[in-house]
């Protein structure tokens, strides 16, 4: 694998992270670009340099940076979103911003649609395929309607995460408990709350898809994995995981994904309802998903790595997924304290074996967890106030000997 040409990795938590450290230890000069000075994925040995920049400031500021970035770094680099605002940013200036980096061009509509809710909707339904009840309720009335229309639980979240304000989500027994929540009553004040049906299960009910699709729209990398536990439990992110063979699940969101001409990156959640025996795609992400170090092939291959050797013309060998790999948020350890869902201490260090690879912490690069930490405490002698970097102010550059 030639390793010459640099990489620029747009986000760097935990999934920013795992990127430096992938493509970092084949010897890839890894520039990271966050939005906060103080994120703890910028303490990582495998940095050549790294950046402060918000990209959902301004267009046209944001391309002046990439444009000081692509001089500091001196050469054509490979671009790897990892949030929702950077994917939009590069699909929304892709032609700018070829002549500096290398990347797979996605189309802007497309990827507008995907990371919005409500025009994923559509699109799933366009394709004939299985999702939970959905609603964009504009008022009170709108909510109480849709709770009484599923009967159960309904996980709420930011519709369009274009618009301003936090990414936010939640599952709600009621109707009077979500509007009682500040969060989810500004999101329905603003027209940007979407309701969801719960589909009941545990989080083993939750899946995985990851992959690499090329200019083409062939899939050349396909991981599938199973969401263990999740943080907060219910509706979380993956804290605990294993990469699973599951031939309906990739079937199912690869011929959904070609069908639509898609380039790039992905990640996609999917749950599974146990009422008609069918997987429901929950999210379609643009970008390098978090937990993409879950998913490693025989050859120390991932989606990282996949998306270098197609963006530097090199040949992609055929991925074979190491089943039975599992992965870990160091949040997990919450399950032993948790009130409602904890486990002892002897099942959850048995639910371990097999973990092959921690979020935060590795044990040649030990310094993200350790400022994490740091971060933490800090936090919270502050009252949970976060500094934030001015935009554009270089954390450290680091330069070759």
């Amino acid at each position: 694998m030639n390793t010459e040409t640099p990489v620029v990795v747009l986000g760097a938590g935990y999934g920013g992270l795992g990127a430096a450290r992938s493509l970092g230890r084949l010897g890839v000069a890894a520039w990271g670009v966050h939005s906060r000075r103080d994120a703890p994925g910028l303490a990582s040995r495998y940095w050549r340099g790294t950046a402060v920049w918000d990209m959902a400031a301004p267009a046209e500021e944001t391309l002046g940076f990439m444009r000081v970035l692509a001089a500091r770094i001196g050469r054509r680099a490979v671009l790897l979103p990892t949030t929702d605002a950077a994917a939009l940013f590069t699909a929304a200036h892709a032609g700018a911003l070829a002549a500096d980096f290398l990347f797979a061009a996605q189309p802007l509509e497309l990827v507008r649609a995907l990371v919005d809710k409500r025009r994923l909707q559509q699109l799933l339904a366009a394709a004939g395929l299985p999702a939970p009840r959905t609603a964009f309720p504009s008022d009170a009335d709108g909510v109480r309607r849709f709770a009484r229309e599923v009967d159960g639980s309904i996980v709420a979240k930011e519709a369009d995460p274009r618009m301003p304000g936090v990414s936010w989500k939640a599952v709600a027994t009621s109707a009077d408990a979500l509007l009682a929540d500040a969060e989810g009553a500004r999101l329905l004040a603003l027209g940007n709350l979407m309701l969801q049906e719960y589909v009941a299960g545990g989080d083993e009910a939750s899946w995985m898809f990851d992959g690499y699709f090329d200019s083409q729209s062939a899939c050349r990398a396909a991981f599938v994995g199973q969401k263990l536990r999740q943080y907060p439990p219910g509706a979380g992110v993956a804290s605990l995981a294993v990469c699973a063979r599951n031939d309906e699940v990739e079937a199912m969101v690869v011929a959904f994904l070609r069908g639509l001409g898609y380039r790039g990156m992905v990640d996609v959640d999917l749950r599974y309802d146990a009422r008609d025996g069918r997987y429901k795609i929950l999210d379609v992400n643009p970008r390098l998903g978090a937990a993409f170090r879950l998913f490693v092939d025989r050859r120390g291959l991932d989606v990282a790595r996949v998306a270098y050797l197609d963006a530097t013309g090199q040949a992609i060998p055929s991925v074979e997924p190491l089943e039975g790999r599992r992965w870990m948020l160091e949040e997990d350890a919450t399950a032993l304290v948790r009130r409602d869902r904890r486990i002892g201490v002897l099942a959850w260090t048995a639910s371990l074996r097999g973990v092959r690879e921690l979020a935060w912490f590795a044990a040649d690069d030990p310094r993200p967890l350790l400022v994490r930490g740091l971060r933490g405490v800090r936090g919270r002698a502050a009252g949970g106030a976060h500094r934030r970097g001015p935009s554009g102010v270089p954390v450290r550059d680091v330069w070759p000997s």
